[in-house]
């Protein structure tokens, strides 16, 4: 029954497909972006839905918004990674957090795998992977009165290479931010390093308006970001990684999207 009260949310599919290009091993993975999933269904549904531990920092949290994302962040995650498995229960999964707050997966048919988990107000986004593969995902609502913000983080080459591009300025800008919150999740810094340092360089935008670029200090690591309606997705992979993501013409932000990578 567990199976079918996600299944039954789920209004689309969004076609990922990744490997290693090194190797050319096929690597499973999962990514899942929420949207028609209510919050009161979760709280409805806690024990079917979450582990005691999970459950009891929860209760910690309190009633509010923070409190919202913290069920919505861990039911997307464990719906990406039942996309894999398939076979353990969702109160079974627990997603931990670790010293910096980092979700941390502990499932028992899924000991290899990690999680990237990332929410902007009521959206949420997930990305389940191999913990020889690490990745990290961000989400962020497009907001025009942030420009000087977002700059004070960017590097005058950034700045300029935006500037110069034929793409929308802001939603550029936005989509540099969310590839370098997304590396910082890779690699466990979070906000407590400048984003200076993430600097990016070799931008290129395809015709849907996807970033692709890679790191000046960290070129082993590769980021693709994608404007979605009001909000920006990044996802940040190995460099030797193909990774292709299909967004449909009729995306909505409203819609549940997930998908098996092969």
């Amino acid at each position: 029954m567990q199976n079918e009260f996600c299944l039954k949310d789920i209004a689309q599919t969004l076609s990922i497909r990744y490997h290693c290009t090194e190797s050319n091993e096929h690597l499973p993975s999962a990514v899942a972006l929420n949207g028609t999933v209510s919050i009161d269904r979760l709280r409805n549904n806690l024990g079917l839905l979450f582990h005691p531990k999970e459950i009891s920092l929860f209760n910690k949290i309190g009633n509010s918004d923070r409190a919202n994302e913290f069920l919505m962040g861990r039911f997307i995650a464990k719906y990406a990674l039942n996309l894999l498995s398939g076979t353990e229960s969702y109160n079974n999964i627990c997603i931990d957090r670790g010293t910096f707050m980092q979700p941390i997966l502990l499932a028992n048919n899924s000991p290899s795998l990690d999680i990237s988990i990332t929410h902007k107000q009521s959206k949420v986004a997930a990305i389940v992977f191999p913990k020889s593969h690490p990745m990290g995902i961000d989400l962020e609502k497009i907001d025009k009165s942030s420009r000087h913000t977002l700059e004070s983080q960017m590097t005058k080459p950034e700045i300029l290479t935006l500037a110069s591009s034929s793409q929308n300025y802001i939603n550029s800008l936005w989509q540099l931010w969310v590839v370098k919150e997304a590396i910082s999740k890779v690699l466990k810094t979070g906000l407590t390093t400048s984003f200076l340092l993430f600097e990016t360089r070799q931008h290129t935008f395809d015709k849907d308006g996807k970033l692709s670029c890679y790191f000046t200090h960290f070129y082993q690591y590769f980021a693709q970001s994608w404007v979605l309606n009001d909000y920006v997705l990044a996802i940040v992979h190995p460099r030797t990684t193909q990774f292709d993501m299909d967004i449909p013409s009729n995306y909505t932000s409203d819609l549940l999207l997930s998908e098996n990578l092969q």
